[in-house]
């Protein structure tokens, strides 16, 4: 009489794999053996799929960002079913913006030879994030069960170009000026002087922005020709593009700068005796801030009968004005009395 027989063998192995069963001897009663060599081919899976790849650490300039990530598994497949994701940004008061388990490749996931591609543009209920870190977070299964559970990565999301932040002069014809970015770095390459109008005019760099990028960098433009009144407000604009390092850019802005509103005044006045003669033949006037375009005509010296024709040199706050060598006089004088107009 034929019969069947299940027979069964637990064998404790040290790794995940590829394992044969021989069957070496199957006698019946009678010792008939009828083995005859069979074998069967078995595979032992008990790890988890891994992450082994992600867009972690980059920066997005879309509020509904396309990001990728690569899930590997030793033994077995990737079950791209079972996937479960949320995303969520930086503002935790809203709840996360994206969560779903068992999602799958549904609308907005595409997957390809453990590849997932993710459009939050194109995933169910249309979801957006804000500027800041976004965090993803998932759990996937492989063909045998085994679960990779609570894996994150996270991006930057940056939408927001570069803009003014502050504008104050700081003389009769400059305007220190602040440019930042909330979320990245200002790209510096990208300013230059025609980026720029202060009050509808043109503009030079008169002490540049720093080379390197940072989040907020400051530099002084000055007026092309002219000045501004005492007190006058400037109007700061970019007419140009000035981008962030994410590639984020602005062609226009206009900002209401401060002044402090104060005319500068004369704090001190020096006699020099610029060639060593003994003769008075600069003087030196210093202002409490820094000064552009002042000529002789802009001060009256109304003592020892000495006056200046012509400004010779000028550095922030100071000038030097050149004595009219018909009032050149010998030794150090004391100035008394000196005003500006």
């Amino acid at each position: 009489i034929d019969s069947n027989y299940q027979y069964e063998a637990t064998y404790s192995g040290s790794t995940d794999g590829d394992y044969t069963v021989t069957l070496d001897t199957a006698e019946d009663a009678a010792g008939n053996d009828g083995s005859s060599g069979e074998s069967e081919q078995v595979t032992v899976d008990t790890t988890a799929p891994t992450l082994v790849s992600s867009d972690d650490g980059t920066t997005k300039t879309s509020s509904t960002p396309s990001f990728t990530f690569t899930v590997s598994d030793a033994t077995s497949s990737v079950d791209e079913s079972t996937l479960d994701l949320k995303i969520a940004d930086s503002n935790a008061e809203d709840g996360t913006e994206f969560d779903q388990d068992n999602y799958g490749t549904g609308s907005g996931v595409q997957y390809d030879g453990g590849k997932f591609t993710v459009d939050v543009s194109d995933l169910e209920n249309s979801p957006s994030v804000e500027d800041g870190s976004v965090t993803v977070t998932l759990a996937v299964d492989d063909t045998e069960g085994n679960s990779l559970t609570g894996e994150t990565f996270s991006f930057t999301v940056d939408t927001e170009a570069t803009s003014i932040t502050s504008a104050e002069t700081t003389s009769t014809n400059t305007v220190e000026v602040t440019l930042s970015d909330d979320t990245s770095n200002v790209d510096t390459g990208t300013i230059e002087a025609g980026d720029f109008q202060v009050n509808g005019n043109s503009v030079t760099i008169s002490s540049s922005f720093p080379d390197s990028n940072s989040g907020s960098v400051t530099g002084t433009l000055k007026l092309s020709d002219g000045s501004f009144s005492t007190g006058a407000t400037p109007d700061v604009s970019i007419v140009s593009d000035i981008s962030d390092v994410p590639g984020n850019t602005v062609t226009s802005q206009t900002f209401e700068g401060t002044t402090d509103g104060v005319a500068p005044e004369v704090s001190s006045v020096e006699t020099v005796d610029s060639d060593n003669n003994g003769k008075i033949e600069d003087i030196k006037v210093t202002f409490t801030e820094s000064v552009e375009n002042v000529d002789a005509g802009d001060v009256s010296i109304t003592d020892e009968g000495i006056s200046v024709d012509s400004a010779r040199s000028s550095s922030g706050s100071s000038v030097n004005f050149v004595v009219d060598s018909d009032s050149e006089t010998e030794g150090a004088q004391e100035i008394g009395d000196t005003s500006t107009t």
